[in-house]
């Protein structure tokens, strides 16, 4: 990365999946991981076969362990073929496997219907996350890109910047940031740090200013008290961002004795997230900060614990 390219985005193709990392400024603003397994992901139009049903909902097969579940507009009939399209793919935890949820809200329907010569069948394969970015950019930047499929397919997006690199390895920024993804403990400038904790149900986020292999910090009053939140508070929008985490979200920050420090904080925060599908309701009687954010998949730390990630 050089100073004359402040923002400049990397995407390197892997055996097990498609890592895009940009950078402005020198600073990671984005990330994105796309797995190179063959199932249905978010937008993708499958025709398929209706397993079973009840009163409001039916089972679909796309091909994988668990079937698919929709709430159709009008009942399915068990063993005919629908049109339906991907809203949340299928997860697989410690504690239980979900399939994917579908829609049967499709266009054309009858249009796919006539094209499917097998069931299931995937009539319409959804952007990849690292596409879906390209094309959301305004304007174009330098993009550095290791494999030559890739390759033509930015050119194909109309990109003019970008550079085929066969030998783009794993820099050590590149690599840091990715390794980083996989460490709960992420440190506060000035002292302090915050846990990451991804669990089944919910994200848990813990805001220390106490030390714990950093450097501690000394609050005097809530004047700083605030300033050191909001500093962390940002920390935290960052990495939820950048880690993909959904779901309903709890952030536990340092207590206030004046209770109109909260208000700011959750004001500032909530001008932060910027995103359309993320509900901040603030803090809760208890003082824990609340939010719910809409993700169709796995986080970025599940899918590299998923492929056992080595750059």
């Amino acid at each position: 990365m050089t100073k004359e390219d402040d923002f400049q985005i990397f995407i390197l193709k892997e055996p097990k999946g498609i890592f895009l990392t940009a950078f402005d400024d020198g600073k990671v603003v984005q990330c994105s991981l796309d797995l190179l397994e063959n199932k249905p992901t978010v937008g993708d139009v499958y025709v398929a076969r209706v397993l079973r049903t009840d009163k409001t909902r039916a089972w679909l097969d796309l091909g994988e362990n668990k079937p698919a579940l929709c709430f159709p507009r009008a009942p399915f009939v068990e063993g005919e073929c629908q049109v339906v399209c991907v809203l949340k793919e299928s997860t697989t935890t410690t504690y239980a496997q979900k399939g994917a949820l579908v829609t049967d809200k499709v266009p054309g329907k009858e249009k796919y219907l006539k094209e499917a010569d097998k069931l299931p069948q995937c009539v319409v394969a959804a952007d990849l996350a690292w596409k879906k970015y390209l094309k959301s950019l305004e304007k174009t930047f330098p993009i550095l890109v290791n494999d030559i499929e890739l390759y033509q397919e930015i050119c194909a997006l109309g990109l003019d910047a970008v550079t085929l690199k066969s030998d783009l390895g794993w820099s050590y920024e590149v690599e840091s940031i990715w390794k980083s993804f996989l460490e709960p403990v992420v440190p506060i400038p000035g002292g302090g740090w915050i846990l990451f904790e991804e669990g089944e149900t919910l994200t848990a986020i813990d805001i220390n200013t106490s030390g714990y292999d950093q450097k501690g910090i000394n609050l005097k009053g809530d004047n700083d008290l605030y300033e050191f939140n909001r500093r962390a508070g940002e920390i935290c929008i960052e990495q939820i961002k950048l880690r993909n985490y959904g779901g309903r979200i709890v952030i536990d920050f340092p207590t206030f004795k004046n209770k109109s420090f909260y208000f700011k904080v959750w004001s500032h925060l909530n001008d932060k997230f910027h995103e359309k599908e993320t509900f901040v309701p603030g803090f809760t009687r208890t003082g824990l900060f609340e939010l719910t954010r809409y993700r169709p998949g796995l986080s970025i730390p599940q899918k590299l614990k998923k492929i056992n990630f080595i750059p």
